[in-house]
């Protein structure tokens, strides 16, 4: 699968510089969601995973064996849908593009994973 293909199963948000992590880096397909800075991958830079959001939504209903008693794909798509609703604090979305080549970098290597 192509980069750009796996590009659009992610959302980016920017909080305009109020944090050092400044970007926030959502993966649609899997709930996963990540903190970048505008230089992640340097010394002195900020690129790491945050939290799971259909994890965090789910356990608190069925526990963490969830994933064993519901359409998996439903849930998660349920539980980003309600997390991206709720995100004004995370500034606005941002099209990838607009990101700096080092961010874009980043995603690339999350989305390998």
């Amino acid at each position: 699968m192509s980069k750009l293909v796996k590009r659009r199963s992610v959302t980016v948000f920017d909080n305009g510089g109020r944090t050092f992590d400044r970007y926030s880096i959502i993966n649609r397909k899997t709930g996963d969601v990540y903190g970048a800075s505008p230089t992640p991958t340097h010394p002195q830079g900020f690129g790491l995973f945050s939290h799971n959001v259909a994890e965090e939504y789910w356990c608190v209903a069925y526990g963490y064996s969830w994933r064993k008693f519901c359409d998996v794909k439903k849930c998660i798509k349920f539980a980003v849908d309600r997390y991206m609703s709720d995100t004004n604090f995370l500034g606005p979305k941002v099209k990838l593009i607009d990101l700096p080549e080092e961010v874009i970098n980043f995603i690339d290597k999350i989305l390998e994973d």
